[in-house]
């Protein structure tokens, strides 16, 4: 009988690891991508850090500035991504087995990740920016 429930199984088994891999390949091209997107958009405003901080801006500030705004762009794609999710699971919920189509922790950790990556995205190039002197960047431009 054994033998029965585990051949009975195996294509089920094949199909969710299937899916595993492709929700972490999802999951990595994402996270590549808001680097790519968020990393780009503060290369754009580099000739504006310059300039802030040519003007007397604290380089602690303008940094934490960019950051906000990476993350508040973040934030707003999350919102409608989680709404999306919410109502996109009702019809994964027969394939899910031993877990609820709206598993908080599941939603929550996703959230952290990308945030964690958006912050990551927006810090090391503002960092980058503000750490040249501000002749140097709108020399660059």
């Amino acid at each position: 009988m054994d033998e029965v429930v585990s051949r009975s199984i195996v294509p089920f088994t094949f199909t969710m690891l299937t899916l595993g891999v492709a929700a972490g390949m999802a999951l990595l091209l994402g996270m590549i991508g808001l680097y790519g997107v968020l990393s780009y958009t503060v290369t754009l405003r580099f000739r504006e850090i310059g300039v802030r901080l040519a003007l007397g801006a604290a380089p602690g500030r303008v940094l934490r500035s960019v950051v906000g705004q990476g993350l508040a762009i973040v934030g707003v794609g999350l919102v409608f991504g989680v709404a999306a999710a919410t109502g996109l699971t009702q019809f994964l919920g027969e394939l899910l087995y031993g877990t609820r189509p709206l598993d908080a922790m599941t939603f929550v950790s996703m959230c952290a990740v990308l945030l964690v990556v958006a912050g990551l995205a927006s810090y090391f190039p503002a960092r980058r920016a503000a750490a040249i002197s501000p002749m140097e960047s709108l020399k660059n431009e």
